[in-house]
């Protein structure tokens, strides 16, 4: 949806990592304001401002929140419904590092840190905006989840689990809300570069999308599937 300034708008959250900086540069390239969500307030100043260089019509909104937290989730959320627009794009993004089984002493720590993030908190994130912000008939949601997510992990068992869930998590989503018109679409990246795959991702969803179901063949990007 296209708001009243003309241009639609996109929320990235992780958007201070690789894949999330990446997306919101594409998205800002293609003629989209953009809310950056990050908890790193230096490195979304940073983006922001370089967003801003390529097209000084731009609005970039930075919103300084760990969405790890569930009160970084509500003040995020706030600060969306605050600005008054509803979005066009929301990218669920946790862009957090794997916890390696190997790390004996931190391991528990880290896959309940892994759990809480790439679980628990996109999940607060995608209920909270998908009710109270994307709009109805137009919005999408893209959910990152990873090729792992239909592999087995050695080593990173916590990690292939909680990329599978969101997969399952997308599917069902999309059967939920398929008389709303808003369209749920997971990504499924492998070891490709940040850059590479958020100009594929945004070439499919905004230049063309019918090149979303020959991507689905390389497991770049898939529609998730209706729910049995």
């Amino acid at each position: 949806m296209v708001s009243a300034t003309g241009r639609p708008l996109a929320l990235v959250t992780g958007a201070a990592g690789d894949v999330g900086s990446e997306l919101a540069l594409q998205f800002a390239t293609r003629g989209y304001d953009v809310i950056l969500v990050a908890s790193d307030a230096e490195r979304l100043a940073a983006l922001a401002a370089s967003l801003r260089t390529i097209d000084r019509a731009l609005t970039a909104v930075c919103i300084c929140a760990e969405i790890s937290r569930y009160e970084g989730v509500e003040a995020m959320y706030r600060a969306v419904v605050c600005l008054g627009r509803p979005l066009s794009v929301l990218v669920a993004n946790a862009d957090m590092d794997r916890a390696a089984r190997s790390d004996l002493n931190a391991r528990l720590d880290a896959e309940l840190a892994v759990i809480n993030r790439n679980v628990t908190a996109l999940v607060h994130v995608i209920e909270r905006l998908v009710g109270g912000v994307v709009v109805d008939g137009t919005g999408k949601v893209l959910i990152l989840s990873s090729m792992t997510s239909a592999a087995l992990e050695p080593c990173h068992s916590v990690w292939a689990a909680s990329r599978a869930f969101l997969r399952t998590f997308g599917a069902s989503l999309r059967a939920e809300l398929q008389d709303s018109g808003i369209e749920v679409v997971v990504m499924l990246p492998g070891r490709t570069e940040a850059a590479e795959f958020a100009q594929t991702v945004c070439r499919a969803l905004h230049d063309d999308e019918r090149m979303i179901p020959a991507l689905l063949s390389r497991l770049v990007v898939s529609r998730a599937p209706h729910a049995d």
